[in-house]
């Protein structure tokens, strides 16, 4: 029953239905930070999780993360502005909320349904060794 809580305690939210249809493709204009950042996320995040649809949320992540290394630099070259440290905390909360989304976190991972790995696929492995 949707809705309801499962046996961690957890809220169960169901499974993910949508098709996979691969992995989010980085939009052109992504800024050059953002696309290193695009990157090293895509060899972090849960692949099967993942769908083409993605790519606007991740997008904005990436964005984010690249906004907060400058925004880090800027507070720490000059640590008595409080509107840097506002703006650098805000930045923190916005990437917080969207990395939950994309299991960033250990507690994020446990809450979401991922098929098991299944391990190599032995006729690959036969043709591999024999092919």
């Amino acid at each position: 029953m949707p809705g309801a809580p499962n046996r961690t305690g957890h809220f169960a939210t169901g499974t993910d239905r949508t098709q996979a249809d691969g992995l989010p493709q980085m939009p052109p204009s992504i800024t050059a930070a953002a696309a290193a950042k695009w990157n090293e996320l895509l060899d972090q995040l849960p692949r099967p999780a993942l769908r083409r649809v993605d790519s606007h949320q991740l997008r904005i992540l990436c964005e984010l993360l690249a906004l907060v290394d400058v925004q880090t630099e800027a507070a720490a070259a000059n640590p008595t502005d409080p509107k840097l440290s506002r703006m650098l905390l805000q930045t923190a909360q916005h990437i917080h909320r969207l990395s939950s989304c994309f299991g960033l976190t250990p507690a994020d991972r446990a809450r979401m349904s991922l098929p098991e790995d299944e391990g190599p696929d032995e006729l690959q492995l036969f043709l591999e060794a024999y092919g």
